[in-house]
């Protein structure tokens, strides 16, 4: 079996053609990482748009206009920059050039090469057409598609005229309906999250137009808001996710595809489709139905999951609006002109707690919207368990993560070579691993290593997995810096092979890139 795993500095990789040379014997990988004393410094970032009264954005702003406070104590801003989406003075210069032959990258490759430029296109808008939570009737405005798992967890009261047996069918589909709400929820948390490890790479704004009908924070709630048997509160997965996006500086602008509320969407048994409902041979008088008080939870439950989105990251709820196109106008104008606000606080209380940021500026006139804090999460958890779940996510989902950037190619076989293996060089930018200075004097950093091997379906056929750690010496350490930690591996192809998924994780920030490499 072939198992080999090198690491080595190869001064070209994005420029060779020719295979890579010898390894280096003074950047040996091991398998086991050696303790490591830590001197980094945490940095927060606050990324922000600023408008005058007539909601022109404002692009002449200083970091002398602002003050920053966390948590009510006014915070050194150490770290200041203006993105615009206007294009830069030498755009042709920046602008995206094709890889050499045989090399393929997760990042953008320009005339600077792919370690020197991050930030090609310094103002991203994404929008995302949610097709899970949008209801059948919202389609022709928001475009998306119908769902099966929405009509799936949304109840239909029993009125077979005998109350009993009402009872019994509503209990039996509350259940099934319940379980289907959690899926929802869930899928939407996840996509959310791939969006955020995809666009992790990417420089200064991103905003994330969500054309949707929502989801509910909560599960199992009954009729009446209380909490039923098979209740289930989501607020720490939302919270999870949205410390997963602001960490990239992703803003999210909901809009909601149900446009205008109107009588019929919080009381459905006004409608002229609805029958009369009765309970114990007395009518149930409008407005008091089961489903009345469903339809008004839902409506508060999912608009309060879009303003908590919206205020966590520091975009904009657009509810009860049928312009969906101007709102979707009025969320790519806030790339036009943003500022990003850095900062060391100076508490040492990393307990996981929320700590308040509020900024402020010195102009009249000048409206800011900005995120309203972040979670003071200790140290990355490095833990098994942890660590093979991050990477088994990015090796299976849809979208290349791009947290590290990496480059890879794949070396012809020789002459006589065993055509069921393949070897490979993978190049991770050096600029994006923390390294450390450990009692050596050493700079360390430890990196979690998986390639998946599959065929052209998808399908895996083999994979491989390590952590490296590295141990450089100040001109080692330079040299990774210029030129990127590259890692040669000789792997398994069994027939039918078609690619590889390569996936890295660095253990000190969680931060995760992955890259499909073609092997023919």
């Amino acid at each position: 079996m072939h198992r080999t795993l090198t690491v080595l500095l190869i001064p070209g990789l994005l420029a060779a053609q020719t295979p890579p040379p010898a390894p280096a014997p003074a950047a040996q990988a091991q398998a086991q990482a050696a303790p490591v004393i830590k001197v980094t410094t945490r940095l927060v970032q606050v990324s922000l748009v600023a408008h005058d009264k007539k909601g022109q954005p404002v692009a002449d702003l200083k970091k002398e206009d602002f003050t920053l406070y966390d948590k009510g104590q006014e915070q050194p801003i150490k770290l200041f920059s203006m993105e615009t989406s206007k294009p830069a003075a030498d755009a042709a210069a920046e602008a995206a050039k094709p890889l050499p032959a045989g090399v393929v990258s997760n990042r953008n490759w320009t005339a600077k090469g792919l370690q020197e430029n991050r930030s090609l296109p310094n103002a991203v808008t994404v929008i995302l057409l949610d097709g899970l939570n949008s209801r059948f009737q919202d389609q022709h405005a928001a475009k998306t598609g119908q769902s099966w798992q929405l009509d799936a967890s949304t109840a239909t009261d029993a009125a077979t005229g005998d109350d009993n047996l009402d009872d019994f069918l509503n209990a039996a589909e509350d259940k099934v309906n319940n379980f289907y709400k959690a899926r929802r929820i869930e899928t939407t948390l996840a996509a959310l999250a791939t969006i955020a490890d995809h666009l992790a790479g990417m420089a200064g704004r991103k905003n994330l137009i969500w054309l949707s009908g929502g989801f509910p924070l909560f599960v199992g709630l009954n009729d009446d808001g209380s909490v039923g048997p098979d209740f289930q509160n989501y607020g720490d997965q939302l919270q999870s996710t949205l410390r997963e996006l602001t960490e990239v500086s992703i803003a999210i602008y909901p809009v909601d595809a149900r446009g205008l509320m109107g009588p019929t969407d919080t009381t459905p048994s006004t409608s002229a489709a609805n029958r009369t409902v009765t309970r114990g041979g007395r009518m149930v008088m409008p407005g008091q139905t089961r489903g009345d008080q469903r339809a008004r939870n839902n409506i508060l439950d999912t608009q309060g999951v879009m303003h908590e989105v919206a205020d966590r990251t520091g975009g904009r709820a657009f509810i009860n609006t049928n312009d969906i196109s101007g709102a979707i106008r009025s969320a790519v104008n806030d790339t036009e002109v943003s500022y990003t606000l850095g900062y060391s606080p100076s508490h040492n209380e990393w307990n996981g707690e929320f700590r308040e940021i509020k900024i402020k500026v010195n102009r009249p006139g000048v409206e800011i919207r900005y995120r309203k804090g972040y979670y003071a999460l200790p140290e990355n958890p490095s833990d098994d368990k942890i660590r093979r779940t991050a990477v088994a996510a990015a090796a299976n989902s849809p979208l290349l993560s791009t947290g590290l950037g990496l480059a890879a190619k794949v070396a012809p076989p020789a002459p006589g070579a065993d055509l069921n293996a393949a070897k490979l060089t993978l190049m991770v930018i050096a600029k994006d691993v923390n390294f450390a200075l450990d009692e050596k004097n050493l700079w360390a950093a430890d990196l979690d290593v998986l390639m998946v091997v599959r065929d052209s379906q998808s399908k895996a056929l083999h994979d491989l997995s390590r952590t490296i750690h590295l141990g450089l010496k100040p001109e080692q350490y330079d040299l990774f810096q210029k030129n990127g930690i590259n890692v040669t591996m000789t792997i398994e192809t069994p027939p039918a092979s078609a690619n590889v998924r390569a996936v890295v994780r660095d253990l000190a920030t969680g931060r995760v890139g992955s890259l499909d490499i073609p092997l023919h």
